[in-house]
């Protein structure tokens, strides 16, 4: 850190050796370096295992100094959950969507005092209070862009007009970049940041994270933690993989390459190039894929329909099965039994 140099440092010490203090007091060096501007992130799974009380006393020998450059950020449900109910907003802020969030707290808080164990209630619980408390941030921040036209006005409101200054209360995220020293969860960091002020933002790009040391505590659990966030963001997003390898197949074009490139890849290109070319005559990519309505059962019913395409197959008929339909010009995707898959196959 003091040289100033890029890349990364995996600290290997047994549990108890200090590696947790140590990077504290290395973080209060910094933030007593007034020369030093680098910017650093605190990282742990778990946003009780946060350290910033040991920040903290290390830097109580200067009054204030924590508090101009620390700051904690925390889910916004949990920053609203412990501190709305005891705050006083003015009246114009005490919608229908302040009071809906004002219940959804209270019952959320009944269920941890009485230690319901009920998930799927709990969650639902959980959804409900999340939602509540985004639209009455949304309802604040309309608020905010009517009073202010630019993120420099909107943050001056928040700290010099009372009717405002609950806000940097409610939701510290409005001084992130104010803020030398970050704590968070490792969950947050790979999520947004709803400053208010601004558009939410990823704390994932190369303009916040420029100029910035990451310390990653728990390291070993928080891999898990990212692995997991990966496997999340592949689930939810949805690709038609037909289009994309025809995509794909089309962008694979020599002469758009440099020769640097061309030269690098040896004959692999041309290899790819022929291996592709090959797939997409052997299955006929040119053709539409449809699939063969006589092995959906049409007598299911619904409760919902979410805009997705589904099928319900037919008892057996657990087999996907793509072929050429000379009639129709196209191919045809049936459900075959096990013994009818693999006669056809």
């Amino acid at each position: 850190m003091r040289a100033g140099d890029n890349g990364l440092y995996l600290c290997q010490l047994p549990t108890g050796y200090g590696k947790s203090y140590g990077a504290l007091e290395a973080i209060a060096d910094r933030i007593r370096d007034s020369s030093d501007r680098r910017r650093m992130i605190y990282l742990t799974t778990l946003t009780k295992n946060l350290p910033t009380d040991t920040l903290k006393e290390i830097l109580s020998d200067t009054p204030g100094l924590y508090e101009a450059n620390v700051l904690r950020l925390r889910s916004n449900l949990d920053e609203v959950s412990e501190k709305l109910p005891d705050m006083e907003l003015p009246d114009e802020f005490r919608t229908d969507c302040y009071d809906e969030l004002i219940r959804a707290i209270s019952d959320l808080k009944r269920t941890r005092r009485n230690k319901i164990k009920d998930t799927v209630y709990l969650e639902e619980l959980r959804r409900r209070a999340e939602k509540a408390q985004k639209d009455f941030r949304h309802e604040s921040v309309h608020a905010l862009k009517k009073a202010g036209s630019s993120k420099s006005e909107r943050l001056s409101l928040i700290r010099t007009q009372k009717k405002y200054k609950w806000i940097g209360e409610l939701y510290p995220a409005v001084y992130t970049d104010e803020r030398r020293v970050l704590f968070m969860t490792v969950k947050k960091f790979l999520g947004k940041n709803a400053t208010l002020i601004e558009e939410s933002k990823d704390f994932l790009n190369d303009e916040f994270l420029r100029n910035t040391v990451i310390f990653i505590d728990e390291f070993d659990a928080a891999k898990q933690v990212i692995l997991e966030h990966i496997f999340e963001k592949a689930l939810s997003a949805q690709s038609d993989c037909l289009s994309l390898f025809r995509q794909l197949l089309g962008g694979l074009r020599p002469e758009h390459f440099s020769v640097n490139i061309r030269n690098s890849a040896d004959n692999k290109l041309d290899d790819l190039i022929h291996d592709g070319k090959s797939i997409y005559e052997q299955y006929k990519l040119h053709l539409s894929y449809k699939t063969e309505g006589t092995t959906i059962d049409r007598q299911q019913n619904f409760l919902f329909h979410d805009g997705g395409f589904h099928t319900v197959l037919q008892k057996g008929k657990q087999y996907i099965r793509s072929h050429y339909d000379s009639e129709a010009n196209q191919m045809t995707i049936s459900f075959d039994t096990k013994d009818t898959y693999y006669r056809n196959h």
